[in-house]
């Protein structure tokens, strides 16, 4: 990843969440090869919420609104869960794998949790 001393790529959660995005995103380039038609939306809408991931991080750090700062967290937050949910339901329709399951929710989970920390830093304030 391209990292910068300025703006969006020098932050902290937005840099360690983006190699996990990249890395769902390959996964689901490789469901589309297994995909048939009837599940190809699964896989578009699962890159759609993995992507809008980081726009809402993005949206979120380039706002001084405290409230709304916390909204855009939350909506990535919210973006994780449904990716989470989605690779869940891909698994179950046989186009991801246990590992690729496990190893992909894990990581999401992990960042889920740094997002939680920053959310609760805000509302102290």
């Amino acid at each position: 990843m391209w990292i910068s001393e300025k703006g969006i790529a020098s932050f902290k959660i937005y840099q360690d969440m983006f190699p996990v995005v990249e890395k769902v995103l390959l996964t689901l380039s490789d469901c589309e090869s297994k995909c048939v038609a009837s599940s190809a939306f699964l896989v578009e809408d699962t890159k759609k919420t993995t992507i809008e991931i980081l726009s809402y991080i993005a949206s979120g750090y380039n706002n001084y609104d405290t409230n709304f700062k916390a909204t855009e967290y939350n909506k990535a937050r919210n973006a994780i869960s449904m990716t989470q949910s989605n690779l869940i339901l891909l698994n179950n329709n046989k186009l991801l794998s246990e590992e690729n399951l496990n190893e992909n929710y894990n990581a999401l989970e992990d960042k889920l949790k740094m997002i939680s920390g920053v959310l609760r830093k805000i509302e102290k304030r």
